[in-house]
């Protein structure tokens, strides 16, 4: 994965509402073509992910990744309530040659930390590619899970505002991560 990575909007058409697969395509070949990043997420916040069918969110990682063609690592915003639909996304993206899984911690509901654990634990034991914990600071409980014992479910890659990164990598140093 690269060092810059653009979150890509998922455009719409504006009388049907209906995703516009021909502008993310556009979208895409656009950002390359200008050297505008070193990867590009798909279907994270900046995507709309929660206004997205899975059908539609696992389109989007089709229409990108075919669209891309190996020209820069990509990473599927996978993040939903449900687990299933975390581990489902996950896996099509894994299957398609995503690069890196970026989930946020349960949302909406606010489990304790054994539980915000056990949500990273389902997603990492159900892929064999990277995991992207994705910090939401509204949800400041998923930035405990670096700490737990057995360490970070896969990999430090982090999505974090520039001033919780030193607590971040505070709880991956202790672990040995990083």
């Amino acid at each position: 994965m690269g060092h810059i990575i653009v979150p890509l909007v998922t455009p719409f058409d504006e009388i049907s509402g209906e995703v516009n697969f021909k502008e993310a395509e556009n979208l895409v070949d656009y950002i390359i073509e200008k050297k505008y990043c070193d990867s590009i997420a798909v279907t994270g916040t900046t995507g709309e992910f929660n206004t997205l069918t899975v059908e539609e969110r696992i389109d989007m990682f089709q229409v990108v990744q075919k669209t891309v063609a190996g020209r820069v690592p990509l990473v599927a915003g996978v993040g939903a309530a449900p687990i299933k639909e975390v581990v489902r996304l996950s896996q099509e993206a894994e299957r398609m040659g995503y690069e890196v899984v970026m989930v946020v911690a349960p949302y909406y509901c606010r489990p304790i930390q054994e539980g915000i654990y056990k949500f990273f634990e389902t997603v990492a034991k159900s892929v064999d590619i990277d995991i992207m914990l994705y910090n939401i600071p509204l949800l400041k409980a998923a930035l405990e899970i670096a700490g737990h014992p057995v360490g970070p479910p896969r990999s430090p890659l982090y999505k974090a505002k520039p001033d919780e990164r030193k607590l971040i990598e505070k709880h991956l140093l202790r672990l040995g991560v990083i």
